[in-house]
């Protein structure tokens, strides 16, 4: 049986949130029904505690890599060695990047999944990732890889655009598209009710409209506060913002307190699986007017858990979230302000959009996307 090395140091990784959950839902997905192949997830490194990294590869069968996390991006990098089915304890087959990363060595057949070309197409958005590294790692992909598996119709058509530009090639025959999809738990109850760590309202009965990702200029958190300050007479919800601290926070923060609004903010940090999902049941709305995406696979688990969506009419957004959300320029505060009072003050509105959003979710299933990723491993192995 062939054995392919699904190489992501993310599915190790504590945090579950982006290309962490990628690779664990697909990798869930393609082991329900391929039985032709040994998926083997492979990791450089991990930050879970002990106990949970054992059972992680108890029910995985996880390999670390003996090279770390600090020689093997480095030895890759710059020494092309040691080879990835080098360190591993079964004969590899295909080798499987889940991100473009940093270069892999390998000899092997290589299909590598690109969620997007942010730091080298949009670097201002970009500014932790230096683009350097994945410059390479593209490079390396260009020359080497048997597949691409984009996210996106818009990520492939940036990657192919991309590269046609830079390295003068038309990779298009390579490409393939194999769309992400939403968990199933996302359409069910949430599993928890409110948290007793929140402070300062209560999701149940406080109306709030709901924000997530880093705050950082992509996601552009910076309009809804903008919108808030219009709105703060208007309508009566909070605005509720998950996601990590990122470069941006001191000046969102300060801004919400110059408004005068910043009572009625609250920034809960990163939260679990199950308490966004929570979070997306409860809230009037979910706003997502992000300058730039891969996939928005937030959209998506919003509309599955009954709630209405707004975001951006830029970039992939409009593909994925289709007629079952409210498109708005993500640049017009005043556009932002009445899209969500409309969604707020008007019933229907919001029944519309509830209904059409969970429709659109359901299109989006890991199964499909198992599926496709699957066809492109048994594809490349024929050759």
């Amino acid at each position: 049986m062939p054995n392919v090395a699904y190489f992501s140091n993310q599915f190790a990784s504590k945090n579950g949130h982006g290309i962490a959950r990628y690779s664990h839902d697909l990798y869930q997905e393609l082991i329900k029904f391929e039985n032709s192949l040994d998926i083997i997830p492979v990791a450089a490194w991990s930050d879970r505690t002990k106990s949970d990294l054992t059972r992680l590869k108890q029910a995985t069968g996880l390999e670390l890599l003996s090279t770390g996390r600090r020689f093997t991006p480095l030895a890759w990098t710059f020494l092309k060695t040691p080879l990835l089915e080098q360190l591993l304890p079964k004969e590899i087959s295909l080798v499987h990047a889940l991100s473009l990363g940093y270069p892999i060595a390998t000899k092997k057949p290589y299909v590598v999944t690109i969620h997007d070309l942010g730091p080298l197409t949009h670097p201002q958005y970009f500014n932790d990732k230096p683009p350097w590294i994945m410059e390479k790692s593209l490079r390396q992909a260009v020359r080497n890889a048997a597949a691409f598996i984009c996210v996106s119709q818009t990520t492939a058509d940036s990657l192919k655009n991309y590269v046609l530009k830079k390295y003068k090639q038309d990779i298009s025959e390579r490409i393939h598209i194999a769309l992400e999809g939403v968990s199933e738990s996302f359409f069910s109850p949430p599993k928890i009710a409110e948290p007793s760590h929140w402070k300062g309202f209560n999701p149940a009965s406080d109306p709030y409209i709901l924000a997530v990702g880093k705050i950082s200029p992509r996601k552009n958190i910076s309009v809804i506060i903008e919108a808030m300050e219009q709105l703060n007479n208007t309508i009566p919800h909070r605005l509720v913002i998950v996601g990590g601290n990122g470069w941006e926070f001191k000046s969102v923060k300060e801004r919400a307190i110059t408004a005068g609004i910043e009572s009625k903010i609250d920034f809960l940090g990163y939260v679990t699986d199950d308490e966004l999902h929570f979070l997306y049941s409860q809230a009037s709305v979910f706003v997502y007017p992000s300058l730039f995406e891969g996939f928005g696979l937030t959209i998506l688990e919003a509309m599955a858990s009954g709630c209405p969506v707004i975001t951006s009419n830029v970039s992939c957004l409009p593909e994925i979230a289709g007629d079952a959300a409210k498109l708005i320029d993500p640049k017009s505060i005043q556009e932002i302000a009445e899209v969500i009072k409309e969604v707020c003050l008007n019933s229907s509105v919001s029944e519309e959009l509830k209904n059409k959003g969970e429709l659109r979710a359901r299109e989006f299933t890991w199964e499909k996307c198992a599926k496709e990723v699957s066809n492109v491993y048994k594809m490349v192995l024929d050759k």
